[in-house]
């Protein structure tokens, strides 16, 4: 029998204003169309680049609007959060089940929905790469709350066995996610991904000698510190040498455990764990 601690919280669908939301997205969807339509039927926009433009911006803002409605309308998932782990509900299965904190192996913080002041919104998590991801967006009571402690769970839990495993001359292997447009991705990931178990990455691999990325390979002992810069509405990971030269650079938002990656390395930059080559 799983020893789950005591209950917590719960987080289940927030329907408080949601129906103003609704209707605010109703408001503009219909707003979009009468431009649209003035725009086809008269003078109005005389200069086709700017009705071309016109087009493409209510376009996309109109599908942004339309996956955020989805996700008011629809809830996936209601978590009970306990001492030792999270209790999940699956609605789109019916599944209920039980995710001890130290299960979880990966974690990936995204945007959802439209996100003008570039916050990251939702994250997603699992056990391993053949299990889908559960999905936790800011629809949910105290949504924040339950991502922080998840990752912060996570980070005591798997980043202690992380640092033994490096300790022993174990290579951790973090994923990247493909493609320049994350944010692009991120919005539709919890509409297509939600079902699937495989996502398009590449690996960034940690050990207790070196990073390699797909531009080299970094020396451990060469970073001198690590860092988190919000740069364009984007938190950028830094990793710096003793001159302040950049060594390496990435987005939050498209690096999978991305705290745990940071937690892990201000260790070692910290205590200088050895390396093991036995």
């Amino acid at each position: 029998m799983i020893d789950e601690g005591k209950i917590l919280s719960r987080h289940e669908l927030r329907t408080k204003n949601s129906r103003l939301t609704i209707g605010i997205i109703i408001f503009l969807l219909g707003l979009s169309f009468v431009i649209i339509s003035l725009s086809l039927t008269t003078a109005v926009f005389s200069t086709p680049s700017i009705l071309s433009i016109l087009c493409v911006t209510i376009a996309g803002i109109s599908l942004s609007l339309l996956l955020y409605s989805r996700q008011y309308d629809n809830p996936i998932f209601t978590y009970f959060l306990y001492e030792k782990g999270v209790r999940v509900f699956n609605h789109h299965t019916g599944n209920v089940y039980f995710i001890s904190f130290n299960k979880i192996e990966y974690i990936y913080k995204y945007h959802a929905g439209i996100n003008p002041n570039g916050k990251i919104n939702a994250m997603a998590f699992r056990t391993s790469k053949n299990q889908p991801w559960n999905i936790i967006i800011n629809n949910i009571t105290n949504a924040y709350p339950l991502i922080n402690t998840i990752i912060h769970q996570q980070v005591m839990n798997v980043g202690l066995t992380s640092l033994n495993g490096l300790s022993r001359g174990k290579t951790i292997v973090f994923d990247i996610v493909r493609g320049n447009d994350i944010w692009l991705k991120s919005l539709i990931f919890n509409f297509i991904k939600i079902k699937k178990t495989q996502i398009d990455t590449i690996p960034l691999s940690l050990s207790a000698h070196s990073l390699v990325t797909t531009k080299g390979t970094i020396n451990i002992e060469d970073i001198q510190r690590i860092e988190t810069l919000r740069e364009a509405h984007h938190d950028k990971i830094r990793l710096f040498d003793a001159k302040g030269n950049v060594l390496f650079s990435i987005d939050y938002s498209s690096l999978i455990s991305a705290d745990l990656f940071i937690a892990l390395l201000e260790h070692m930059i910290q205590n200088r764990i050895p390396a093991y080559y036995g």
